[in-house]
């Protein structure tokens, strides 16, 4: 139910929002069943895909693209909408290679006096204020922005752990750390970083405490850009994706990604049989249905066998992807 909720309000978000660095919905229709929702078209791939072919973006990159988040978050709180799940994989580019927010499946609106509380979004991206559950505003997805540049500025996340506890101690107490990057890295864009991963909200860039938006633009390593052609998206972009090379990889990476699912949901079923006997008597005793089993099963192993050799194609036709991983880092979706 709790995602039944979501997509509502999801839908009820986007019919009163429409911004030049937002994924805009543009119809809405439903059956008996399904929701359908008609988003803008984002043909040139999210950040997450062109992170994993580059490795780490060049300066004039993270520079437009944190001017075009940041436009699209300052609209949002504006309209008292905060994100919660901001991340490389919910920013897409569209074939100019402009910015856009979307995925507004855990956004929610928020009142000035009245904190949140709720603990929302992928958790290498939450602020502080989020996992110490004492309330928090739209200061959130600015903190979240600053996670993003230094993970495309360095090609890693800030704050690492191995399990959700570290996660919350590291992203709670510990310092930034730019270790051999640093040296390598522009002072203004660290200083850029150092300023949205603040624990001190009333010094967070990008809240109205800090300066809002006015303070952003006059920042050392924004203040270069035309902001007139920022807001108005014509600010020429410093990378264009190559649209037809980006729709064949996503068709092959989600066909690879929907066989992958598959078998992976399957795969604790083929890993705990240790013998063809052991397995029927785990699954059932009944012999009428042993014959069917047995081809059920050997028909999944030939189908694992023929994913294995698909991926080992994929992987020499694109060498720069990768196969789907299946992290922990799904969202949290509890609205406030």
């Amino acid at each position: 139910m709790r995602a039944v909720e979501n997509i509502i309000q999801e839908r009820r978000l986007l019919e009163e929002i429409e911004s030049n660095f937002i994924c805009n919905m543009r119809y809405a229709f439903q059956d008996d069943e399904n929701l359908f929702m008609v988003i803008d078209l984002m043909l040139g791939g999210d950040l997450r895909f062109h992170l994993d072919r580059m490795g780490v973006f060049k300066e004039d990159m993270i520079r437009l693209y944190t001017a075009e988040i940041a436009c699209g978050l300052a609209y949002l709180h504006s309209k008292n909408i905060v994100h919660r799940d901001l991340k490389p994989d919910n920013i897409l580019l569209n074939e100019t290679g402009h910015a856009h927010l979307t995925d507004f499946n855990i956004a929610v609106r928020f009142r000035d006096d009245k904190p949140l509380t709720a603990v929302a979004g992928s958790m290498a991206y939450m602020a502080p204020e989020v996992l110490s559950k004492k309330g928090y505003f739209s200061s959130v997805d600015w903190w979240s922005l600053g996670v993003i540049i230094f993970e495309l500025a360095i090609g890693k996340r800030p704050f690492r752990a191995k399990t959700n506890e570290g996660l919350t101690y590291a992203i709670m107490h510990e310092d930034l750390a730019f270790s051999s990057h640093g040296d390598c890295l522009n002072p203004d864009l660290i200083d850029a970083i150092r300023q949205f991963v603040c624990r001190d909200i009333r010094q967070r860039m990008g809240t109205k405490d800090a300066g809002g938006m006015e303070k952003l633009r006059q920042h050392p390593f924004f203040s270069i850009l035309n902001w007139e052609q920022v807001e108005t998206k014509t600010y020429p972009a410093p990378f264009v994706p190559d649209v037809g090379f980006i729709c064949t990889c996503q068709d092959v990476y989600m066909s690879v990604m929907l066989i992958y699912t598959f078998f992976s949901q399957n795969e604790p079923i083929l890993m705990q049989r240790t013998s063809w006997r052991n397995y029927y008597l785990k699954i059932g005793r009944s012999r009428q249905n042993h014959a069917k089993r047995r081809r059920s099963i050997l028909k999944m192993e030939s189908q694992k066998r023929l994913l294995q050799k698909i991926c080992v194609l994929w992987r020499k036709s694109l060498p720069f992807m990768i196969l789907p991983k299946f992290e922990k880092e799904i969202p949290i979706s509890r609205m406030a």
